[in-house]
C-alpha cells in the first residue's frame, strides 16, 4: 500500500503529558514559533497527510509535562511516498 505523506517518530526520555508539532516551509526559530500544526498529542509518532509532494518541510516537537517544556532540533523531511 502506497501513501503520501510524512510519517514522523520520536522518542523521548523521561514522563510527558502531550506533544506539540510545529511545521513550515522553512528553519524554525525557537525564538520565533509558527502557530502549532499539531497540539496535545498524546504519542510518540504523527503521520502529515496534508503535504505536497517532493516539497521539504522543516518540524520542531515541544514536550510538555506540567508548566515545563522543550522543544526539539529542527527536523527536515521531504514529501513522498512509499514511507
Amino acid at each position: 500500500m502506497t501513501t503520501s505523506g510524512i510519517r514522523i517518530e520520536f522518542s523521548f526520555r523521561g514522563a510527558f503529558d502531550s506533544f506539540t508539532i510545529y511545521r513550515s516551509l522553512e528553519p524554525i526559530s525557537v525564538d520565533n514559533l509558527p502557530a502549532p500544526h499539531v497540539t496535545n498529542l498524546r504519542n510518540m509518532y504523527y503521520h502529515d497527510a496534508i503535504v505536497v509532494e517532493g516539497t521539504a518541510y522543516y518540524y520542531r516537537i515541544e514536550a510538555h509535562l506540567g508548566d515545563e517544556s522543550t522543544i526539539s532540533d529542527n527536523m527536515v523531511c521531504v514529501a513522498g511516498l512509499n514511507y
